[in-house]
Parts: structure tokens; C-alpha cells; sequence
């Protein structure tokens, strides 16, 4: 017995609009895959970073650890959700529903510092990335991360960095890399010991032909 199968041509290109929207579906399909990947990277991510954190040891400590106590972790959320809110040790211990003395303590043997002092070093580090990221005023920059006084400002910023914010910025800033006309650098010019922006002698010594006498030559 003979099976004769007859393939139908369908002529797409005679119909852009049917492409048109064909090439819309697609597109759009596409994204929606995307998205639920990401998602899904995102959760695997989040799942392997939950898992990891609770099965570290009781005695290791460190941010992981700190985060994962129920004190010490509700500490750090209120600290990094409201960096410019006037916190002080008496307000994030009533947050969290401790003595000042006892949040002292155990935020201290997580992370090997007190409250206090990890908001205000996190706030410098926030700044400092201002400072490279930005070009935004000192004075916003330090309201931003919850000083109300610029001279204050100045002065924690050079305790953390060894330098006031200005300085900071001009050291940290990336100067444009200029190229020669025939787009070689510097360095290949000097390597080889001539003037890359220059014409050779060969080429300054060449004389004009004028128009005319060039199949002569």
C-alpha cells in the first residue's frame, strides 16, 4: 500500500499584515517567557539564600546570621527600609520590642558592632556611591541618608574615609580617555617611537601632481 502525502504551500509573504501580527505574538510570547523566568530565578535565588542562612551554625556569626534572628534581622529591615529616619537607639529598640541594653548586646555579638555605629557607617557607604554615581549636591546627598546638618555630614564622612565628601568625589571621578585622530593611542606611538598624529617625512616630501598631467607620470 502506497501513502501519498500532498504538502499544502502557504504564502505568508503576500499578507504583511498577517506577519505584521504573527511578529507580534511572537514578540509577545517571548516576553511573557522572560518574565516567568526571571521570576523564577529570582525565587530559586531567594530559596537557595533562605536554605543556606538556615542551616549555618548557631555559634558562626556575622550579616547572614544577624539577619536571620528574629531581634537583630527586624533591626536591620527598619535600619535599611528608613535610612534617613532620626533613629536612635531608644526608638529601634521600642520598634522591636527590646531594652536598649539588650538590643545593644545582641546586635553587637552578630554583627561585632552596635546599632548605632552600622547605621552610620552604612549611611557613608551610601553616600560615597552617591559621590561616584551622581552629580547631586553634598547637602541633598547627606539629607538623603538622614543628616539634617551638612558641617555634621562633612565631618563623619572624613572620620569614614579620610577625606571631606568634595575630595572624595574629585578623587573618585573617571577622567574621559582622549584618542589621536587615527583613533590609535598613545601608548602604540610610543612603542614605536613615532609621532602617530603627524604625517612620515615620505608623505610631506610627496609633491602635489596637478590635475591633468597624472597619466603623463
Amino acid at each position: 500500500m502506497q501513502l501519498i502525502v500532498t504538502t499544502a504551500k502557504i504564502h505568508l509573504a503576500d499578507d504583511p499584515a498577517v506577519l505584521g501580527r504573527i511578529g507580534m505574538k511572537i514578540n509577545d510570547a517571548y516576553t511573557v517567557v522572560f518574565s516567568i523566568l526571571a521570576k523564577l530565578s529570582e525565587a530559586l535565588f531567594v530559596d537557595t539564600l533562605r536554605r543556606y542562612v538556615a542551616g549555618l551554625p548557631e555559634q558562626q556569626r556575622g550579616w547572614l546570621t544577624g539577619a536571620r534572628d528574629p531581634i537583630v534581622g527586624r533591626s536591620l529591615g527598619l535600619m535599611h527600609g528608613r535610612i534617613a529616619h532620626p533613629w536612635t537607639i531608644a526608638s529601634l529598640a521600642d520598634e522591636v520590642g527590646i531594652s536598649r541594653s539588650a538590643l545593644v548586646e545582641r546586635f553587637t555579638r552578630y554583627l561585632s558592632e552596635p546599632p548605632m555605629a552600622y547605621l552610620t557607617r552604612w549611611r557613608l557607604q551610601l553616600a560615597a556611591r552617591s559621590l561616584e554615581r551622581t552629580s547631586r549636591g553634598v547637602a541633598e546627598i547627606a539629607g538623603d541618608v538622614g543628616y539634617e546638618s551638612e558641617a555634621a555630614f562633612n565631618r563623619a564622612f572624613k572620620r569614614e574615609f579620610g577625606r571631606p565628601p568634595g575630595r572624595y568625589r574629585s578623587d573618585h571621578k573617571v577622567s574621559p580617555v582622549t584618542l589621536p585622530r587615527n583613533g590609535r593611542g598613545q601608548d602604540e606611538s610610543a612603542a614605536s617611537g613615532t609621532d602617530m598624529s603627524r604625517p612620515s617625512p615620505a608623505i610631506r616630501k610627496k609633491k602635489r601632481v596637478p590635475l591633468g598631467e597624472e597619466e603623463a607620470l
